[in-house]
């Protein structure tokens, strides 16, 4: 089975916050040689966007720049795929790589070892046998060394606790620090060390949203879903789906903000059960506006060129508002 299955995403590579989706999707991994941010000196900053289908080679083609189309790559392996294409490569959102083509046991040297043609070849291509990497694989064995010895000593410890008629305190204490110990360990040593490097404004949506419904049974949680719907909103018991839209400052003509969303985007929302709602958030004056796409699109079935246009009321603003925004959930 693949490593890494995307979800849908309708983001480009011109999209500034194409990057943030590809970290998330990717598990902050390089697709290519599955290094983690946190195992590269520079963190995300050593990781790209890479054109599987090398752009150079397919000028013309409509999806080169398409959301399925880039992976994200360290800039090690992404220099050194560089535009070299025959069409043979293999593909780690397709290919079950490691563990078909190459084994998941390495050398003493902790080298790859191909097992296949294509793995060989995959191997080759990206250099992935080069010091560096063959160093972060060193590195990580010995820190599954390590969790794996306190995996043992928490299984010897369960065992005396198990013998013990009562506990003494150091005893206990020992128990307690060990068990704490590992289970902060066992998070992997990336959980503390990965960059928010787009939270900022998502933080400062999330507050504002809460202000709005302060001492109410109304929940934001974000969920990164497929179909760019990054949040949900539960309400009463209902849940809606929320496509989030960031701008510094919001240019408002005759009061409307005119949004666009692709076609195929919005036939996807249509389908779904719960409600789509459009949020709209100015992050120099703190405020949200909104329009709900399902009522929106049934009355302005309107397309131009693949794509919707959704209008959004300078007066809906979300906490000057408020009753409407409730009415037409």
């Amino acid at each position: 089975m693949p490593k890494h299955i995307r979800k849908k995403r309708y983001y480009n590579y011109n999209n500034k916050a194409c990057k943030k989706y590809l970290r998330i999707d990717f598990n902050y991994e390089c697709a290519y040689c599955m290094t983690h941010e946190a195992e590269s000196i520079h963190g995300f900053k050593s990781f790209e966007i890479d054109h599987f289908k090398p752009r150079s080679k397919f000028p013309e083609d409509p999806y080169i720049d398409k959301y399925e189309n880039l992976y994200y790559s360290c800039h090690i392996c992404n220099g050194e795929k560089s535009d070299d294409w025959k069409g043979h490569l293999l593909d780690p959102c397709h290919d079950d790589i490691y563990g078909k083509h190459v084994s998941e046991e390495m050398n003493e040297k902790f080298k790859l070892i191909p097992v296949t043609d294509e793995g060989e070849d995959y191997v080759n291509i990206l250099k992935l046998n080069q010091k560096t990497h063959r160093g972060i694989r060193k590195v990580r064995a010995r820190y599954q060394q390590k969790i794996n010895q306190k995996i043992k000593e928490r299984k010897r410890l369960l065992e005396n606790i198990k013998e013990l008629s009562e506990f003494k305190q150091h005893e206990l204490t020992e128990v307690l620090s060990v068990l704490a110990g590992l289970e902060d360990e066992r998070k992997g040593p990336y959980f503390n060390l990965i960059d928010d490097i787009d939270q900022e404004y998502e933080k400062a949506f999330e507050e504002t949203f809460n202000s709005v419904f302060d001492g109410e049974n109304v929940y934001l949680e974000k969920v990164y879903s497929e179909y760019d719907l990054d949040y949900e909103i539960n309400i009463n018991e209902r849940s809606i789906k929320v496509f989030f839209r960031y701008e510094e400052s919001l240019d408002f003509n005759n009061g409307v903000k005119q949004i666009r969303i692709p076609v195929e985007q919005a036939e996807e929302w249509k389908e779904f059960e719960i409600p789509v709602m459009i949020l709209v958030f100015e992050k120099d004056k703190n405020k949200i506006y909104f329009n709900r796409f399902n009522i929106y699109i049934d009355s302005n079935p309107i397309k131009t060129n693949n794509m919707y246009t959704i209008k959004i009321e300078k007066e809906d603003e979300l906490k000057s508002n408020l009753k409407k925004f409730k009415e037409i959930i």
